[in-house]
């Protein structure tokens, strides 16, 4: 098809839709969670059709970045009382249908015009997140707290079943893999797509799903029955592990899941090796900041899933430039972000108990532990040879740096909380874990 008729087609598609669920709004006054997802599943159905209507990218770029304009400036205009109670008639803040376009070019892109590595993903977004959220809004009891909200145990069982559904489908009807590898394909992909979908705020879902999913199916294609086996082994085992560790934590269940998710990304990426000092640090965390009895009632000490990204950011950063850049030595800079984030955890505990300004010996004391718990396991598993032993003793210096930038910027650990504290810790852990090029490469 002559790709700016695709173009007309499509964003005629949306502007139909808008006008007459706009209509159906007014007429029968659903529930606004109802009207918003008829639209989220009318439109990601519509996009399935992009294989077959493009054969190159800049269309669909080009379309994604026409209804991000286009639902950005209903979002901001008068229109947002009219039309735009489409996308805003809900109570919570979110970004989804910002993110949605945006998910679908970027799979699109990365699928390189594959129907199969493209519809699923999309499938999963469109029919599984939707059936979730109308599936908790009539049945929903048993409620967990994930993220900035609360999901209902109905609602995730709804979407799990759904993905299965779909995914199994799908590769049954076009593909000829084997029903083995089919099966827990689909089990895989739904377990780990629920998830994802409860750890994500603000509308993040609509990326961390369709991308997650693409990565993932990506990577079950070429696995036999064992592979596959072996990764729904890994994270039955994670999960089992983070839930019975729980109680050690002050981890709220979105935190939880983030964990899980974390460590079989990188588990799955590059193997256990890389998973240890994030292990480390989640084990060690209840060490520093244990649970309280005051944890019930304060629910604002809790952590929650972006703690948990937090945490694990600059590590993945490194992990992901050791991936592109086929090096491994990069795993003493991403040893170093954990042990950096782990000596900050520990000066913080030594403020919620003391609640008085923080010691310089405990800062130090802090210092040594995170650097010690990280690095010795660090040359173990790279040999007991003197470049390990340089790498290490220079990785204590680039730790006292980094604390003590955390504990000048927030002296009394009282200037940044919640989300900014995230940041700063994150931020630190990032820019000071680079130092650590700089040996990698002269010792």
């Amino acid at each position: 098809m002559n790709p700016w008729l695709g173009i007309t087609l499509l964003a005629g598609t949306l502007a139909a839709l808008m006008a007459g669920l706009h209509l159906f709004q007014q007429r029968m006054q659903p529930h606004p969670e109802v009207v918003r997802k008829l639209f989220h599943v009318l439109m990601g159905l519509a996009t399935l059709a992009l294989p077959w209507l493009f054969d190159a990218a800049w269309p669909v770029l080009f379309l994604s970045g026409s209804t991000v304009a286009l639902l950005g400036f209903v979002k901001r205009s008068r229109l947002r009382g009219g039309v735009g109670q489409i996308l805003d008639g809900v109570e919570r803040t979110s970004l989804g249908e910002l993110y949605f376009p945006v998910a679908v070019s970027a799979v699109f892109v990365l699928s390189k015009g594959d129907p199969i590595l493209f519809c699923i993903p999309i499938l999963i977004l469109t029919l599984s997140d939707a059936g979730a959220a109308l599936i908790g809004i009539r049945y929903g009891s048993l409620h967990y707290g994930a993220a900035e909200e609360t999901k209902s145990i109905e609602g995730s069982v709804a979407f799990f079943l759904t993905t299965f559904v779909s995914v199994i489908v799908s590769l049954l009807l076009f593909t000829d893999i084997g029903r083995p590898e089919t099966v827990l394909i689909a089990l895989l992909l739904g377990l780990l797509a629920m998830m994802l979908e409860a750890v994500a705020w603000s509308g993040l879902d609509n990326l961390f799903i369709p991308l997650g999913g693409f990565l993932l199916l990506e990577t079950y294609l070429g696995m036999n029955h064992t592979a596959l086996l072996t990764n729904a082994l890994v994270v039955i085992l994670l999960m089992g592990f983070v839930v019975v560790w729980r109680r050690r934590t002050r981890m709220d269940s979105g935190a939880i899941i983030g964990a899980v998710l974390t460590g079989y990304l990188i588990w799955a990426t590059v193997g256990w090796l890389w998973m240890l000092a994030p292990l480390i640090l989640f084990v060690s965390y209840s060490m520093f900041l244990p649970p309280s009895r005051s944890d019930a009632t304060h629910k604002r000490r809790l952590q929650t899933v972006q703690s948990v990204a937090s945490a694990t950011t600059p590590g993945l950063l490194w992990l992901l430039l050791a991936e592109t850049a086929n090096e491994p030595a990069f795993l003493f800079p991403y040893t170093l972000t954990f042990a950096t984030y782990l000596a900050i955890i520990g000066i913080t505990r030594v403020r919620y108990r003391t609640q008085r300004p923080v010691r310089k010996y405990l800062v130090l004391e802090s210092i040594f532990v995170g650097w010690v718990l990280l690095f010795v396991p660090f040359v173990v598993v790279s040999g007991l040879t003197v470049r390990s032993l340089l790498l290490a003793s220079v990785a204590i210096l680039v730790v006292v740096a980094a604390s003590w930038v955390f504990y000048y910027v927030q002296p009394g650990l009282d200037r940044h909380l919640g989300a900014k504290r995230w940041l700063w810790q994150s931020g630190i852990a990032t820019v000071m874990s680079s130092l650590g090029l700089i040996p990698l490469y002269l010792v």
